[in-house]
């Protein structure tokens, strides 16, 4: 008798705790708890099969390349953003360097006499690898046009629809991320180095410094703001950035490290700007006309090899 009440209790409770998880939720029990919820987490961002297999139709046969359309979960594009992140962390480093660009050259080690000069063969080298790491910009530009997107419209009944239309796509991005990308894209270390500052004679030469230096400045920000977006696309279609927990370590490392670098190059800057106020002062103090021409100095020096 008692037995059998014992039984009935334990194939009650056995039905409760069936009745209670859903066909969903069975697949998912042998999961872990942060490995559910990350599949919750992007369950809105699924895509309609549909579309999926009308985009594979669109790139089949021969279709040109500026033709075809990206599907933005795809192995490839991921592939490429992960190459694009080393290729922005890689432009990130390289920038601090156009800092250093200015030094103090002693002409004379006996009587101490110094001049500002500028390293030619940093410049050169800087230039090359500047331009190299900007065609990774570009490229990507290039690739968003062709990279299709999910309809926002489409999420809220929790399937997403892919938009394959090439025009769409473009119009899209053109109004969005572009102008971001472009500005990102432009070589101004380069056009400053190059093209603005021997142009700028007259001007004082610690003005010039300022204006160079936050030129560079706005365009490391901007793109250091690049690599968010990009990230949260590598995690959305992989779940992390890197493959594994040293990865993600030393990812996170090297970004500190580029903030240090950056904070480093600018602070040099200041000591070139200070080495040149103290010239200016000292020749004001012992100058008898109010005003002090130190321009021989940079100019001379540039020329001494």
């Amino acid at each position: 008798m008692f037995g059998s009440r014992a039984q009935d209790g334990v194939e009650m409770q056995q039905r409760r705790t069936t009745n209670r998880i859903f066909p969903d939720e069975r697949q998912d029990q042998s999961k872990m708890p942060f490995q559910a919820g990350r599949v919750d987490r992007f369950a809105a961002n699924r895509i309609d099969p549909k579309t999926l297999e009308k985009l594979k139709l669109m790139n089949e046969g021969n279709v040109p390349w500026h033709s075809r359309i990206l599907d933005p979960r795809s192995s490839v594009l991921l592939t490429w953003n992960r190459v694009y992140l080393v290729a922005c962390l890689f432009a990130l480093f390289i920038d601090p360097f156009f800092y250093y660009l200015p030094f103090v050259r002693v002409m004379d080690k006996s009587t101490g006499v110094s001049c500002v000069a500028e390293d030619q063969r940093l410049r050169n080298t800087m230039t090359i690898l500047r331009t190299l790491a900007d065609l990774f910009y570009v490229l990507n530009i290039a690739i968003k046009f062709h990279t299709a997107y999910v309809d926002p419209k489409s999420r809220v009944l929790g399937k997403g629809e892919l938009v394959v239309d090439l025009k769409k796509i473009q119009r899209r991005y053109a109004r969005s991320d572009l102008c971001i990308d472009i500005l990102a894209a432009i070589p101004l270390p380069q056009v400053t180095v190059w093209l603005i500052m021997p142009g700028i004679k007259r001007s004082d030469y610690n003005i010039q410094n300022t204006t160079y230096a936050v030129i560079i400045l706005v365009q490391y920000v901007l793109r250091m703001y690049l690599i968010v977006p990009l990230s949260n696309q590598i995690i959305k279609a992989a779940g992390v950035v890197a493959k594994s927990a040293w990865g993600g370590a030393a990812y996170n490392l090297l970004l500190y490290m580029l903030a240090s670098h950056i904070t480093g190059a600018i602070y040099y800057l200041l000591s070139i700007e200070r080495q040149i106020t103290c010239w200016n002062q000292q020749c004001l103090a012992e100058s008898s006309n109010m005003s002090c021409n130190i321009g021989f100095l940079i100019t001379e020096c540039s020329r001494v090899h």
